[in-house]
C-alpha cells in the first residue's frame, strides 16, 4: 500500500532530498551531480517549505513541497516572466507547489502506479494548504504534467511564457475553489479522495483512488 505523510522528522527530509537527486540529477539530468557531492538536492527555498513524500515498501518513491510565503520570495518570480502580479494576489495567502519528483526506477521497481502517487501528493498539498488557509497555487510546470493534472480534473491557468528551468517550464496559478470545483466536476469519488478531512475516522494513509 502506498504510503503518505508529510515529511517532518530529520530523516525524511533526507529522504525527500535524496530522492529529488536521484530524480533530478540523476533520472533527468536537470542539475549536475557533482554539485550535489553528498546526493541531496538541496536549495534555498527548502527551509521556507513543507515537504511531502510518498513511499511503498519502506522506499520513497515520490516527494513534492510546498513553499510558503518567505522573504526572498518565490522561484516563479525569479525564473519565469509573470503576466499577474503576485502581490496584488494576497502573498500571504499563496504558496508554490514545486520538486513534485517521481523516481521512474522506485516506482517500477515497488510496482507504484504513477496516478496513485500524483494523486496522493496533490491530496496532501491540499489538506496541508487547507490547514494553513492557503488561497493560491503556483507551480512551474511543464505541458506534460500540466495535462496530467488536467486530467485528473485539477485545471492550473497559464500566466506567462515558456522558460529554460529544469526544462521547457511555464508558470501557472490556480486556488483552492477552483480545485475543489474542477475535482467534484471530474469525478465525485476524486474529489472525496482529495477532500477528505484528516479528523474522519478513517484512516488516511489507507485511503486510495481507483478511478471511477
Amino acid at each position: 500500500m502506498l504510503f503518505l505523510k508529510k515529511a517532518e522528522s530529520e530523516n525524511e527530509i533526507i529522504d525527500v532530498y535524496r530522492l529529488r537527486y536521484n530524480v533530478y540529477c540523476q533520472e533527468k539530468k536537470f542539475e549536475a551531480e557533482d554539485e550535489y557531492p553528498d546526493q541531496l538536492e538541496v536549495d534555498e527555498y527548502d527551509v521556507y517549505s513543507v515537504h511531502f513524500l510518498a513511499k511503498k515498501n519502506d522506499r520513497v518513491v515520490g516527494t513534492a513541497r510546498m513553499i510558503l510565503n518567505n522573504p526572498i520570495g518565490f522561484p516563479a518570480e525569479k525564473h519565469c516572466k509573470l503576466n499577474i502580479s503576485i502581490e496584488g494576489m494576497k502573498k500571504e495567502r499563496t504558496v508554490e507547489v514545486s520538486r513534485f519528483a517521481i523516481s521512474k526506477d522506485a516506482a517500477r521497481s515497488t510496482g507504484c502506479n504513477r496516478q496513485e502517487i500524483v494523486l496522493g501528493l496533490i491530496r496532501e498539498i491540499y489538506q496541508e494548504g487547507r490547514r494553513l488557509g492557503v488561497k493560491y497555487f503556483y507551480a512551474a510546470m511543464c505541458k506534460g504534467f500540466q495535462k496530467v493534472l488536467l486530467n485528473c480534473g485539477i485545471m492550473f491557468l497559464q500566466v506567462g511564457p515558456e522558460v529554460d528551468y529544469h526544462g521547457k517550464r511555464a508558470p501557472y496559478i490556480t486556488w483552492m475553489k477552483n480545485i475543489e470545483d474542477g475535482l467534484f466536476m471530474k469525478d465525485i469519488n476524486l474529489f472525496r479522495y482529495v477532500t477528505l478531512s484528516d479528523n474522519l475516522s478513517c484512516s488516511r494513509n489507507a485511503l486510495t483512488y481507483t478511478g471511477k
